[in-house]
């Protein structure tokens, strides 16, 4: 059985491996950043290293294929492709509070299905509805869909 998540807080670190599955050809997958605490947010801003994985996200710049996953938020989304970094940002002016999804974003891999350990997510903003920093950071961690 694959592990399906993994944690990552505001600076890159090292997750425990996870099985991966190999697949011929290539496919696409959904990928999901969830937020992981109980913390009320007002702000969000990560950035996701995917330079490790095989393949890239959906779709260049601001035409990434990612949709919001909270309702009320303003979400911006931007796909670095040179540097493999894609780049989430939301707003929601009242505050949303963890656990809950956030954004689904499709990636295409090419031969080898990702595994969670594959996406390094750094935390880059985080502040309550009263745009005060969150301390300690609450965690956003990414889990990766079994191809159907």
């Amino acid at each position: 059985m694959d592990d399906t998540s993994s944690t990552s807080s505001s600076t890159s670190s090292t997750v425990p491996s996870a099985t991966t599955t190999t697949l011929v050809g290539q496919g696409s997958v959904p990928i999901t950043f969830s937020l992981a605490d109980a913390a009320t947010v007002g702000a969000l801003q990560f950035d996701v290293d995917y330079s490790r994985a095989p393949g890239l996200f959906e779709g260049a710049g601001v035409d990434v294929e990612c949709s919001g996953l909270v309702s009320g938020i303003l979400l911006s989304h931007y796909n670095e492709t040179g540097d493999e970094t894609l780049r989430i940002g939301m707003l929601s002016l009242g505050g949303f509070t963890g656990p809950t999804d956030l954004v689904r974003c499709t990636f295409v891999f090419d031969p080898t299905l990702p595994a969670p350990k594959d996406f390094d997510i750094t935390i880059v903003d985080v502040t309550g509805p009263d745009l005060f920093p969150i301390v300690p950071e609450p965690t956003v961690v990414v889990s990766v869909a079994p191809p159907s």
